[in-house]
């Protein structure tokens, strides 16, 4: 990862769990998590770059973070966006923003007794997107970035 000054930063497991404390009852689903993140630390760290599934997940992962750490609105779509242009392997087809709706739009979750197209839903999202891009408008609010949050997450875990 980079740093704010541009320079190499790679995750420290001591500084990620700092100020972490566990519950006593949960001691060995904690280990378990924690084998589970050094994992994901070490193939963050060892920075694959032969197209392999584990450099998408690490890739994905990353902009995840920036994601989660960014200051304004259309920063946190943006990342969340990218990470949905990741996922679908947009880079394959140009970018088109129909097909990387079309392919992210089954990782929104169905919401019982309603009739929600989510393909229509990720299609608004992609508008928001573009008009963003292309205008400088930005439009969307905190339930369209949390249902774009939604999606990533379940992409995330079905990635995985």
């Amino acid at each position: 990862m980079d740093n704010i000054s541009g320079e190499k930063e790679y995750v420290n497991w001591n500084r990620l769990t700092r100020g972490l404390k566990a519950k006593r009852s949960l001691k060995i689903l904690d280990k378990e998590i924690a084998t589970q993140v050094k994992k994901i630390v070490k193939v963050i760290n060892r920075g694959d770059s032969n197209n392999s599934i584990s450099e998408l997940i690490a890739t994905c992962f990353r902009m995840y973070y920036y994601a989660e750490s960014a200051v304004h609105k259309y920063d946190r779509f943006m990342h969340f966006w990218r990470i949905c242009e990741t996922i679908s392997l947009s880079d394959k087809f140009g970018g088109q923003t129909k097909i990387v709706s079309n392919r992210n739009a089954k990782f929104i979750p169905s919401i019982e007794n309603t009739e929600v197209d989510k393909v229509k839903m990720f299609r608004y999202l992609a508008s928001i997107r573009n008009g963003f891009v292309h205008r400088g408008v930005f439009d969307a609010d905190d339930n369209d970035i949390n249902i774009l949050k939604i999606a990533v997450d379940n992409a995330l875990y079905w990635i995985m």
